[in-house]
């Protein structure tokens, strides 16, 4: 079994997504980000809620997370950004 991170904001697509990956036994984890999320959609789901403003400065140190920083901060979007980890 895989697990998927998926980094949310305020839309459904992403719910969407991974309730259907769910359906096909993977693992999903919803980082959604603080300013956009809504409780009653994400009802059930495994949810970490996260705050742009702070992460850099927590996980700042972190390669991996640094990039994913750098790859929002660039977005001009408010949609998502899914990352795959097997």
């Amino acid at each position: 079994m895989s697990n998927v991170g998926i980094i949310a904001g305020g839309g459904k697509l992403p719910i969407v997504i991974g309730k259907n990956l769910i359906k096909k036994n993977f693992n999903i984890f919803f980082f959604v980000i603080d300013e956009f999320f809504k409780t009653t959609h994400y009802k059930g789901l495994d949810v970490t809620i996260i705050n742009l403003i702070n992460l850099d400065k927590q996980y700042g140190k972190i390669s991996e997370i640094e990039e994913m920083i750098q790859f929002i901060k660039k977005s001009n979007k408010r949609g998502i950004a899914t990352f795959f980890n097997e």
